[in-house]
Parts: structure tokens; sequence; C-alpha cells
């Protein structure tokens, strides 16, 4: 059965990632991952603050940034996020301008050198001495301190967590498939990460470690796609037909693939986006990661990693050749 000639257009698909990639990679090195307080130590604080009297604005961001800027606190991130009281609490309080913030501050020394609690106690305090009219709601403040040295020592452990599962995952399918196939499966790997950073990057979202825990899921959940299709690539390659080429062999392959792929795919979207649209903006980001990653690893499956292995056969043996050796690994 083929249906589609997935492994005709591979050139097509071969451009379309390589400019997806080179795009990703100039975004991480000219603008840089936006590591989050996780990693470069520094304070996170979520704030409401909620007007005196129901005829006030909600308070912008410009207003926030004075009131730190005098009590010396500079530099600091300041994102409003998009609000809305619920119905009951909106006609009970009349706080209808009510406004969210997220802080951030990279301050270390003054972290790691204040006995007195700065984390909790400066920007909350800045706000408090030169905000009279809005008043900080206690039951919506959340504040994160992170230490540099902590920081540093989880981004260090985060890159060894991710090298040391590709190094596995290249043992583990040397040893299943060949080792073409492994080194075909890393590169898809590679390409599934280095995207999705590169989004993040251009966006400028946080890279925490709820985001290297999904980028993790990203790379066990495109190896475990891109094992179903090298599994039935050797399958079909036993059983061809007389007259078949590699080609032919590869395409239907990723065509008896393709509904199992889309089934799953569909599926872990469905769960994501869910997460994305209703669990709020403490996952958000997290959900993202996993939309992107199971939508480029779904591609990479298909279009990256089994024209890779089918372009290194190409290279090195001539058809028969191919097929002999696949019969002999097992």
């Amino acid at each position: 059965m083929e249906k589609f000639n997935f492994i005709y257009n591979r050139k097509i698909t071969y451009i379309i990632s390589s400019i997806l990639v080179i795009i990703s990679i100039a975004a991480l090195v000219i603008k840089g991952p936006n590591w989050s307080i996780d990693f470069t130590g520094g304070q996170q604080i979520m704030v409401r603050l909620d007007p005196t009297s129901p005829e006030m604005q909600a308070i912008s961001v410009d207003e926030i940034r004075s009131a730190l800027d005098a009590e010396n606190i500079k530099d600091a991130i300041i994102q409003k996020l998009d609000y809305q009281l619920s119905e009951a609490e909106d006609i009970k309080e009349q706080k209808k301008n009510s406004a969210l913030f997220v802080i951030k501050t990279r301050q270390a020394e003054e972290i790691e050198s204040s006995n007195e609690g700065l984390g909790q106690s400066d920007i909350l305090n800045a706000i408090a001495k030169n905000i009279k009219d809005y008043k900080i709601d206690e039951g919506s403040t959340n504040v994160e301190v992170v230490a540099p040295s902590i920081g540093s020592e989880l981004k260090s452990k985060a890159f060894k967590s991710v090298i040391i599962a590709l190094i596995l995952m290249v043992i583990y399918i040397g040893i299943r498939f060949q080792f073409n196939f492994g080194i075909a499966a890393i590169i898809a790997l590679f390409h599934d990460v280095i995207i999705v950073l590169g989004v993040f990057s251009i966006f400028g979202l946080d890279l925490s470690a709820a985001i290297i825990a999904a980028i993790l899921s990203i790379v066990g959940y495109s190896i475990n796609d891109t094992i179903v299709v090298f599994d039935r690539i050797r399958e079909d390659m036993r059983k061809r037909k007389s007259g078949q080429d590699l080609d032919t062999v590869f395409n239907i392959a990723i065509n008896r693939t393709i509904s199992r792929t889309i089934i799953t795919s569909v599926t872990t979207l469905i769960a994501a986006v869910s997460l994305y649209v209703f669990a709020g903006i403490v996952i958000r980001d997290f959900a993202l990661a996993i939309i992107l990653g199971t939508i480029i690893g779904t591609y990479s499956s298909i279009f990256v990693a089994s024209p890779i292995v089918l372009d290194y056969f190409h290279s090195k043996h001539n058809d028969s050749n191919i097929f002999s050796r696949i019969l002999k690994k097992d």
C-alpha cells in the first residue's frame, strides 16, 4: 500500500527542516535562551494589585517599574498577565480593574548576602511603599527565590541528563537495528529539540526546569515514534516483493505506520492543548513545549529520520547488499 510519496519528496522536507534548524540556531546564538530563575538564580514574584476604588483603572507596567526604581531595584523583568476575576469575586469585591503581574529579578549577590528574606520583601515592600492607590492581594501572591549556586547546578544537571539520554538511545537503537539507524534517530532528535528551543528563544519564553522536563518527554515521544517506523521498515525489507527497490520499501513502510502515528499524535495533542487552554498560566509554557514537540517529533520520524537512513544506505551499498545485510542482522 503506497498512498503518499513520503520518500520521493524528501529533498523538499530536507530544505524545510534545514531552514527551521538554521533559524532556531540563529535565534539561540543571537538572542540566546531565556533561562528562568531555576537556572540563573534570582527571584520571581507573582502579585495581584487591586485598585482601592472601583472607578480606578488597572495599574500599568510603567507604574510598577517606577516603584521598583525608587528603591533601586533595577533591571527587573515585569510582565502583565491576562487575568479575569470570577463573576462572584468581581461582584463582591468590585475589583474589575485588578491586574496580575510576574516580576523577575536576578540580584544574585543580594539574595546570597541578605538574612532578611530579600526575595519576599524587597519587591513587595517597594510596591507597598510607593504605590498607595492599589492594594496587594496577599492570597494571589507567590514568591520564588533560587540561589545562583543552585541554579547553576540545576543547569549543569539538566544538560547532562539530555546528553546521557541521547547517548543511551544511540546505543539501544544501534543494538536493536544498526548503528546508522541510531545516528539518524539522534539527528532527528537534535532537529526536534533545537526547533523547540528556537521557538522559545524567538518569543522570549522562559526555559525553566519544567521545560527541560518537557524536552526530555519530547525526546522520549519522538524516539518511540521513530522506532515504530524503523521496525516497520526493517520488517518490510525482509518481506519485500521481487523487483521492489529500497525507496519503494521505505515508502510503503512509512505509509503502513502513518495511521498509528497520526492517532497517537492527535490524542497526545488533545491532552496538551487542553492543558494549554484550561490549566492556567503556571503550566502553559510546559504544555506549549509538549504541543510543539509532538508536532515536530511526528514530522521528523517520517520526514527526517527514515530518509536519512535511506540516503545512508544509498551512499554505501547497492540495494541487493542492503537487503542481504538486514537479513543477516537477524
